[in-house]
């Protein structure tokens, strides 16, 4: 069976368009796969205990409308399968009759928090969650493909607010960072994100941009849910060394 997970849109969490904000339902999405690990008996607290935790790889989010304040919906979750030392978690995101606000595929891997280093997904573990068929479409491939060089956006530092329980940057965080560069009424129909490198308190991030027609991880310009796209802008957030912390692909 699914895990479902109700709300209502709160002021707090809108834009300047009366609209949920991408960081939000980012959010929302990270608090219903939390919510099903306590209800199924892997809290927080057992998690540290036992010295694991579930890291975020990518988020490939296909987004057919954002809800308003004061907006009912429903968060809905599941796992479609293992594939060696990952998971496929996906999500809907519904309305409160049930009509399609936004289809997710996300990958995740556990960690060995004392060793930092992934771990295989013990078996009783597996058989907690839930499963179910994964969504149709063309979500692209686990890796994301990104240029070498982008054009300078802005850089910053890390600081105490963007920071989550595990001392990392926020997943969030990187997508409101990465839409700070979108051109002025860019409506996002497609958003995918690959975290590479964790980034910690004071880290120096520089974030470039490449827009394009053309996205090279949809080349033939169409998505999952079978329609085309009109352009793409490309974010890529670097250390002082060039490697990269994250990807963030927008297509309108």
């Amino acid at each position: 069976m699914k895990y479902e997970m109700d709300a209502r849109v709160r002021f707090s969490e809108i834009d300047e368009h009366d609209r949920m904000t991408i960081s939000a339902l980012i959010n929302y999405m990270q608090d219903c796969c939390t919510f099903q690990s306590e209800d199924v008996g892997y809290e927080l607290e057992t998690l540290r205990r036992k010295k694991m935790g579930w890291f975020l790889l990518s988020w490939k989010i296909e987004l057919h409308d954002l809800p308003r304040m004061g907006d009912r919906m429903k968060v809905v979750t599941w796992v479609s399968d293992y594939n060696g030392l990952f998971a496929k978690r996906w999500f809907e995101i519904l309305d409160e009759n049930r009509n399609v606000l936004a289809r997710v595929l996300s990958i995740w891997t556990l960690m060995d928090i004392a060793k930092l280093r992934v771990m295989r997904i013990p078996e009783e573990m597996k058989e907690s969650y839930s499963f179910d068929e994964p969504l149709p479409g063309n979500f692209g491939g686990r890796k994301i493909k990104a240029p070498e060089q982008g054009e300078y956006a802005f850089d910053f530092h890390v600081e105490k607010i963007h920071l989550d329980t595990n001392h990392h940057m926020n997943n969030s965080r990187y997508v409101e960072m990465a839409r700070e560069v979108l051109p002025e009424g860019f409506k996002i129909h497609f958003l995918e994100v690959e975290y590479r490198k964790q980034a910690v308190l004071g880290d120096h991030v520089r974030v470039e941009k490449v827009e394009s027609d053309v996205n090279m991880n949809f080349p033939e310009g169409i998505i999952s849910d079978g329609s085309s796209y009109q352009r793409s802008v490309t974010v890529i957030m670097k250390d002082d060394q060039n490697e990269i912390y994250a990807v963030v692909d927008f297509l309108e």
